[in-house]
């Protein structure tokens, strides 16, 4: 479980590679809200300029994707266990410290009303931090893998494998597609996307998925620029208009996410400096934790944003500004959560090792 939330590997196995995605992933998370607290999704769709950013934000958006199709790729072998089940602790105390800050910052900065009983609830419900649903959702994940891996290993051949996740990219990809305007498939499964990119992850693990630089390059810079024309069609002329088409089950994501994983698995990192090999695997370690807190930074820092430029597109320079600013101090929360955290799963794990 390690692998799918903080990320780590033990350290003997650890893979540069997949820090480096996981880290990127979490960048990416803040990168997308950065698009959000600018108010992108107030303008009007018109120009060459605004498809531009439409597609920097298709780009952006495959931050989940990546945590996703990584879970498939790390956990295609996991099999049900006892132990098996202790590997949640990491993600619900990360959950529960990460929450615990948002509910904090909501009464002490925000102002709202805060009973303890009311903070209880918002942190049940996932509603204390605004990227609590992740976790609903993985929480889910994590209790299906062991089942999700015997129908992998069941459907022996590679030809069966491929049939399973043709089919549910049918059922969730194909319809947000074709039903943009108007509803003329059936799209009842579409929310099943997570198991779409988790069985796409565990067929790059299982078959050793390569691509040239050139066809995943290609292949990813045309996937964004269709999402961008799809942004553009759907909202030319008004504001921008959320379809699924262009969210996380939308087929140019799907295809500009495992064309940025499989190209981020074979880079060569092995002659990078040691700082640098550090700062790649930290920021996979406390991949999770700065996903969950970011959005307190973020509802510190771009307020000032909004006064201070009140120009939609004098916000855009601030880019690399804004997003360091949040990573960085999101990070600094996130290891101190960290150390807390591994103190209690150190605590917790093993008086339940003994009881299982």
């Amino acid at each position: 479980m390690e692998e799918m939330s903080a990320g780590r590997l033990p350290e003997k196995k650890r893979d540069l590679n997949l820090d480096l995605i996981r880290g990127l992933a979490a960048f990416l998370v803040i990168a997308v809200h950065f698009i959000m607290m600018t108010e992108f999704y107030y303008q009007t769709m018109t120009g060459g300029v605004m498809y531009l950013l439409g597609v920097v934000r298709m780009a952006f958006m495959n931050c989940v994707p990546l945590f996703l199709l990584l879970t498939g790729y790390l956990c295609c072998e996991k099999k049900l266990s006892k132990g098996y089940y202790l590997g949640v602790l990491r993600v619900i105390v990360a959950y529960l410290l990460c929450s615990g800050v948002s509910v904090l910052y909501r009464w002490w900065r925000l102002g709202e009303e805060m009973s303890l009983l009311h903070a209880g609830r918002m942190v049940l419900d996932y509603s204390g931090i605004a990227t609590g649903w992740y976790i609903e959702m993985y929480l889910g994940l994590f209790l299906l893998i062991p089942f999700l891996n015997m129908l992998w290993r069941g459907a022996e051949s590679r030809g069966a494998r491929k049939a399973l996740i043709v089919t549910l990219l049918l059922l969730v990809s194909l319809p947000v597609l074709v039903n943009v305007k108007y509803s003329i498939l059936p799209d009842w499964w579409k929310g099943v996307y997570p198991l779409a990119y988790y069985f796409l992850g565990a067929w790059f693990r299982t078959y050793g998925t390569r691509i040239s630089w050139k066809k995943g390059l290609l292949g990813f810079l045309c996937a964004i620029f269709a999402g961008g024309v799809l942004v553009y069609l759907t909202s030319r002329g008004q504001m921008f208009q959320w379809t699924e088409a262009t969210d996380w089950a939308g087929p140019t994501v799907v295809c500009s996410s495992c064309c940025l994983f499989l190209l981020l698995r074979q880079v060569r990192l092995e002659g990078l400096p040691k700082g640098v090999k550090w700062c790649i695997a930290k920021g996979s370690e406390l991949s999770l934790n700065i996903y969950l807190v970011s959005w307190c930074f973020d509802n510190a820092f771009y307020p000032v944003m909004w006064e201070r430029i009140p120009v939609f597109m004098d916000r855009m320079v601030w880019f690399p500004v804004m997003t360091l600013a949040v990573y960085l101090c999101s990070a600094l929360v996130a290891q101190v959560l960290e150390w807390i955290g591994n103190i209690i799963v150190k605590g917790i794990k093993k008086p339940l090792q003994k009881l299982l």
